[in-house]
């Protein structure tokens, strides 16, 4: 493959990941910067990369790193001497990430078992629905712990 052949698929890529967060809720941007965090082949990128490479505004970009540092999505480490942020995914965390995602799950179980005892005199499609998406929490929250735990086992050296 070519430099150009490479640069024109790395460029897809990002694109494409950028679609596919935009149809889970992301904005345009903040999912472009984490294709793009995904794709490159660097440890991470400068504000001033991050602007290039999706050629875009800085504010667009200033917007969309703030909203993914906010929303622990992507992180950025400073050099000593160097006053530039450099970003980088946070995929390494995935373990964190995880973890966080049963932590969410488990506060939406709560909020799930109000709405059941305040409908507890009925028993409506939306009630069954709700009953099941908690044991599926329950499940996950059960599940995931040991089944991580399975994987360092197998496949972490």
């Amino acid at each position: 493959m070519t430099k150009s052949e490479f640069e024109e698929r790395r460029i897809e890529l990002v694109e494409r990941i950028g679609v596919f967060l935009e149809k889970y809720g992301y904005q345009p941007i903040p999912a472009r910067i984490i294709g793009l965090l995904l794709v490159t082949d660097k440890p991470y990128l400068t504000f001033d990369e991050i602007i290039e490479d999706l050629k875009v505004s800085k504010s667009a970009v200033s917007i969309g790193i703030n909203l993914l540092l906010g929303t622990q999505q992507i992180d950025y480490i400073t050099l000593p001497g160097d006053r530039k942020r450099y970003f980088k995914s946070r995929i390494v965390e995935w373990r964190e990430i995880i973890t966080g995602l049963i932590g969410f799950s488990n506060a939406i179980r709560s909020l799930l078992l109000e709405i059941l005892e305040l409908h507890s005199s009925s028993e409506t499609d939306v009630d069954q629905s709700i009953r099941e998406v908690v044991k599926l929490i329950d499940m996950l929250e059960k599940e995931v712990p040991p089944l991580i735990l399975q994987w360092d086992d197998k496949f972490k050296k």
